[in-house]
């Protein structure tokens, strides 16, 4: 379904968002106008991900992989781009927050506990593919070390040292990317 607007979501769901896909159900709601780009592949994502591998408690990796699926906001490489911004200002989140508090942590600021979250899920999956990932959303970050052979806290100094090493574009705008989101 599409809305024009995110009160007319409101009015429609309840919620006043860009997007929402529903658990059990076929069905995903999207705000479709010409001052947002619609987050078709992110909603989606979700519907595809719960019907083929399930339910995952972790926000971190739902939120997360979903971002990373959609993989558009302002620049190339955005996931990775992003981050690399966010840590060179210091303004990403602690990794135990957003694994265990992703909510807590949404609430501060969306776009960086989104992007966050989708440049840890596409560390993971380009350094460790696809199963052990699948093995991560239906397990949860309880069993990260179990699955992984390391601890949530070498994940944090790898993924950093990976994105430190993403160059930032000239142009970069935080204040723009912080006040429109990727959409």
């Amino acid at each position: 379904m599409a809305v024009d607007s995110k009160e007319e979501m409101k009015r429609t769901i309840g919620l006043s968002i860009k997007g929402a896909a529903f658990k059990g159900q076929d069905f995903v709601c999207f705000v479709y106008n010409d001052k947002i780009r619609p987050q078709f592949k992110h909603e989606i994502f979700h519907l595809i991900s719960y019907e083929e591998w399930g339910y995952t408690t972790s926000r971190l990796l739902d939120e997360g992989a979903a971002t990373f699926c959609d993989n558009e906001c302002f620049y190339t490489n955005p996931i990775y781009t992003i981050n690399a911004y966010l840590l060179k200002k210091k303004m990403l989140y602690a990794l135990n927050d957003l694994v265990y508090n992703f909510d807590t942590v949404n609430a501060k600021n969306d776009v960086i506990a989104y992007l966050q979250s989708a440049g840890i899920v596409k560390y993971l999956y380009e350094s460790y593919g696809v199963d052990k990932l699948k093995l991560l959303w239906l397990q949860g970050f309880d069993k990260f070390q179990a699955i992984y052979g390391f601890s949530l806290a070498q994940l944090d100094k790898d993924w950093k040292k990976h994105i430190a090493t993403t160059p930032i574009p000239k142009d970069f705008d935080w204040n723009k990317l912080n006040t429109q989101g990727c959409g």
